[in-house]
């Protein structure tokens, strides 16, 4: 903005860096955090199946006359809690989808609305008035695709953790 209000005052590559970098600081950040979402999923089933196995297989061994019993109906315990716990996830998404969608459409409004008038004063104003409302809308677009991705990132967390309660059973 400072760079289309005044003639003297000119930073507009300065801008052009920190937008830059602002893109590549949050691609390095999803990045990095699908990686350690991916092996911190992949390693928490498997040890939840083997505590599965080593709990039926303790109570089937330890306690005497009914461990085995016991130990069978554990089989549908963990079952149960797992259907219990896939539809609280998919309640969980659900609302996860909607709280992330009411921002991103405020956002997507105002970057529109921005453009929009950016187009209409063209003709009739200065062109710095039309070059700084402009970039106003570079900066929500940016904004835009920052609240996307964190949306994406807290969507991506409560599937792992939903698919991480399948797989561990899968793996007994």
């Amino acid at each position: 903005m400072v760079n289309h209000v005044s003639e003297r005052v000119q930073i507009q590559k300065l801008g052009k860096l920190l937008n830059n970098l602002c893109t590549w600081i949050l691609a390095f950040i999803f990045t990095i955090f699908v990686g350690v979402l991916t092996i911190q999923g992949a390693m928490t089933s498997t040890f939840d199946g083997i505590s599965i196995r080593t709990a039926k297989f303790a109570i089937g061994t330890f306690v005497p006359v009914v461990g085995k019993m016991f130990s069978e109906s554990l089989d549908i315990i963990v079952g149960c809690s797992l259907l219990l716990k896939n539809a609280a996830g998919i309640a969980g998404l659900i609302i996860i989808s909607l709280l992330c969608l009411a921002p991103a459409v405020k956002i997507f409004t105002l970057l529109f609305l921005y453009k929009l008038i950016s187009a209409l004063l063209e003709p009739v104003s200065d062109k710095r008035i039309t070059e700084c409302i402009s970039g106003i809308a570079k900066v929500l677009s940016v904004l835009l695709i920052t609240v996307l991705g964190i949306a994406l990132m807290f969507f991506l967390t409560v599937t792992l953790m939903i698919g991480t309660g399948n797989t561990s059973m899968m793996l007994r």
